[in-house]
């Protein structure tokens, strides 16, 4: 199985002693729209390794259970694992689209339904259609649309969405399944390491727009139909409509099914330095930081080092504001490389100790990063594994950035297998997001004048491939 209904166990603690000070789950406008149900979309929350996706759903799915707690709301939540490298022999893969579906109806089958018209629908055996086939799928469908008829509201969390995958065609196969559940009533988030092809946007088309330039969120004019006259939302509210004056009045409708998001989005704006000086103070005792803690008397007593930054010269040279800034700038945004290394400052006895924490690569850093890459390798073989991994290794040598097009060019020469397989990959109208998808979210892209530039989604990650830490990625030469 690929699909787990809970959280990792100790998901609860790293959120009760951690993560709160991160989160304003409210703070998008893109979720605020999707939680009220009045407009149908997904929400894909893009996120690199460690960036805080499962937290994140956590959270979301705490947020929708305070809010709706009657009988007519279903909360559907599923945490995807990688697929087993070694199946049971003589087992049949069961496909993941009927792994969820299964997950679906089992977990409304313990969900109080206000009555179906008195009859309840049978429910379906899993043997019945672990198959696969599409007459299986069309009836757990069949299945989740009757039970869930009579619900107000209902919501599918899906985390690590593209762990279940091998490949991204396999992963855009299964978008038939999301769109269908989305039409069925279910409002759909998911996170993912990697991005679903590059995304909807828009620019607002009203003269006065002085919000964002991309929009991910806009409506249209129901009259002009689609990509003739976008307003964002902010417009929208402000009164804006049509600019057609035979248009006057006529209705605003929500345009992208699909909006992609950064999981830095739901982020505070100081919410990774907040929880840097909440974690470095919860250690080593008040340092007379601002802090999101309502009052200083929660921290210990000051410990060694606390006593060295609080000495008037450290204080004097905000030594202790120096060490969080330093701190937040390594993490680069990634919540889960800010924890290894406050782990590392909560044990330092001296000034020394804890500033030395940001001039290396701590082992236990190194040793995520390689447990991952040796899974990368080990879940993939031939052109997929190629294109993951030495995409990685190209990336990484040359300072961290690279240029599509000259990663292309260096593929095309590294390769020493089949010229076809990689020719097919490679010139792929989505040959950046197969790169991307391949690269298990350790690339990221953006969009230059000169062309699309890839880069590794993190600095101590560039330092790790840069510097050959990785045993596998120095046997690639």
């Amino acid at each position: 199985m690929a699909i787990k209904q809970t959280a990792p166990a100790d998901l609860s603690h790293w959120l009760k002693h951690m993560c709160m000070p991160l989160f304003d789950i409210d703070r998008p406008v893109e979720y605020r729209y999707w939680k009220s149900g009045n407009y149908s979309f997904q929400i894909r929350c893009i996120g690199g390794p460690g960036s805080g996706k499962t937290t994140l759903s956590h959270i979301i799915i705490q947020d929708l259970e305070s809010s709706f707690q009657d009988d007519g709301t279903a909360i559907i939540s599923t945490f995807l694992q990688p697929p087993s490298a070694h199946p049971a022999q003589g087992s049949r893969p069961c496909p993941i689209s009927t792994q969820l579906l299964l997950e679906i109806q089992r977990q409304l089958g313990v969900i109080t339904v206000p009555s179906t018209h008195g009859k309840d629908v049978d429910h379906v055996e899993a043997d019945a259609v672990a198959d696969g086939s599409s007459g299986g799928d069309e009836i757990l469908h069949g299945w989740i649309r009757s039970r869930i008829q009579t619900l107000n509201r209902k919501f599918l969390i899906i985390d690590d969405l593209d762990l279940a995958f091998c490949d991204v065609v396999q992963y855009k196969e299964f978008e038939s399944t999301l769109s269908e559940l989305q039409l069925s009533g279910f409002r759909i988030l998911t996170t993912s390491r990697v991005p679903y092809r590059t995304g909807e946007i828009s620019v607002c088309d009203v003269e006065t727009h002085t919000g964002p330039a991309e929009l991910r969120l806009w409506w249209e004019c129901e009259k002009c139909g689609p990509d003739v006259y976008d307003i964002c939302h902010v417009c929208r509210e402000a009164g804006h409509g049509c600019n057609q004056a035979d248009h006057a009045g006529c209705s605003l409708v929500l345009a992208p099914t699909k909006v992609q998001m950064d999981i830095r989005h739901f982020f505070l704006p100081e919410g990774l330095r907040a929880l840097v000086r909440d974690a470095i103070q919860r250690e080593h005792g008040d340092l007379g930081l601002n802090s999101s803690t309502p009052s200083p008397t929660s921290w210990p007593p000051l410990s060694s080092l606390g006593q060295e930054l609080t000495t008037p010269a450290n204080k004097a040279a905000k030594a202790a504001d120096d060490l969080v800034n330093k701190t937040v700038d390594r993490a680069g945004g990634n919540v889960t490389v800010a924890r290894i290394r406050l782990d590392h400052i909560g044990k330092a006895a001296t000034l020394k100790e804890a500033r030395a924490v940001g001039d290396r690569l701590p082992r236990d850093l190194v040793q995520m990063f390689e447990t991952a890459i040796c899974e990368m390798s080990n879940r993939t073989c031939g052109v997929q594994q190629f294109l993951g991994l030495y995409s990685i290794y190209l990336v990484g040598k040359h300072g961290g950035e690279k240029l599509y097009a000259e990663l292309v060019d260096e593929l095309y020469q590294a390769w020493k297998g089949d010229e076809g397989g990689l020719y097919d990959v490679l010139e792929a109208e989505d040959v950046v997001d197969q790169i991307l998808f391949a690269a298990r979210g350790f690339l990221t892209s953006r969009k230059l004048r000169g062309g699309i530039m890839l880069a590794c989604f993190q600095v101590d990650f560039r330092n790790y491939v840069a510097e050959d830490y990785s045993e596998v990625l120095s046997q690639l030469t």
